[in-house]
């Protein structure tokens, strides 16, 4: 690898940093840590960037767009979690999604973040 395709150490981010990023020094994936801790609970389940991404995502407007119920939360479910969903799970989406308590392309985003924040997206990803 050349030496400038090496990413610069002194840049800091604190998503990394909260995500379990190993130091520099080391390099070694086994000391980077991948439990899950309540900070980065928090912070999914309340970040504005992670919303805005989820609301201004060319790929979910995409997906939405694509049409029926069904369909649309597959095609979430494909993306978001690699897998296709349960028939529970897609009767629990159409269900929300008649409600009516959350209207248009919101209930589709609010399917999104769930899967986002939902455990076996946290433990994969």
């Amino acid at each position: 690898m050349p030496a400038v395709a090496i990413a610069d150490g002194s840049i800091t981010s604190s998503f990394l940093t909260l995500f379990g990023r190993s130091a520099r020094a080391t390099g070694l994936e086994s000391e980077r840590v991948n439990e899950l801790a309540s900070r980065q609970w928090l912070y999914m389940l309340n970040s504005a960037a992670i919303q805005s991404k989820l609301q201004n995502s060319p790929k979910i407007r995409a997906i939405i767009s694509s049409g029926k119920p069904h369909e649309i939360a597959e095609k979430l479910y494909l993306t978001i979690l690699s897998r296709f969903p349960t028939e529970a799970e897609v009767k629990a989406a159409e269900q929300h999604a008649k409600a009516g308590v959350v209207k248009g392309r919101d209930v589709w985003i609010d399917l999104a973040w769930a899967l986002i924040n939902s455990p076996e997206f946290l433990l994969r990803h």
